[in-house]
């Protein structure tokens, strides 16, 4: 089991002062890396004294979540009752109302969740939903280093159904085939 501890660090006053909550999506295939840096976010949070929800949305692979068992800082979100789309878009539903009814930041590792995201962000209007309520958006892709890899990523951009001003794209060139 993943025990998480406070990452040894000195952070930028900036980064200790900022005090809006931040919801964070996580897109890509699996076994590139997005839940480990996922992870790293987290370890970044609680190293400033913020409450973070953490949630999957792949049900079959709840590997996050499954980092952080209940806590005072950090709460792992139970997984989608199902795969089906609705039983996702209700996870998100709840995952994005609870961080903007207790203002706290939220991370969500979508896996498998693209095509219920797809449908949600485009209904809802998720970056302006966040935003209206203080919450700062942020798409977070992980890539590995095949070309599918990427053209995922690409295909989740050109899309437009969550495209906040704030994004990030881990390339992982680094990794073990089996």
């Amino acid at each position: 089991q993943h025990v998480p501890s406070r990452l040894p660090l000195k952070l930028p006053a900036a980064l200790l002062e900022a005090r809006d909550p931040c919801v964070a999506f996580r897109f890509g295939r699996g076994r590139t890396g997005g839940t480990t840096w996922l992870d790293v976010v987290i370890q970044l949070a609680l190293a400033c004294d913020r409450t973070v929800l953490v949630g999957d949305a792949d049900r079959r692979n709840p590997t996050l979540s499954g980092f952080y068992p209940p806590g005072a800082a950090v709460s792992a979100l139970a997984p989608p009752v199902s795969d089906e789309t609705a039983d996702v878009k209700d996870f998100l539903t709840d995952a994005v109302g609870r961080a903007i009814r207790d203002r706290r930041s939220l991370v969500i590792d979508m896996s498998g969740g693209d095509r219920a995201m797809q449908e949600y962000g485009r209904d809802l209007g998720m970056v302006e939903l966040c935003e209206a309520h203080g919450i700062r958006p942020l798409a977070f892709f992980s890539c590995g280093p095949e070309m599918d890899d990427f053209d995922h990523i690409l295909s989740i951009w050109r899309a437009g159904y969550f495209r906040p001003s704030r994004s990030l794209l881990i390339l992982n060139e680094h990794l073990i085939q089996q």
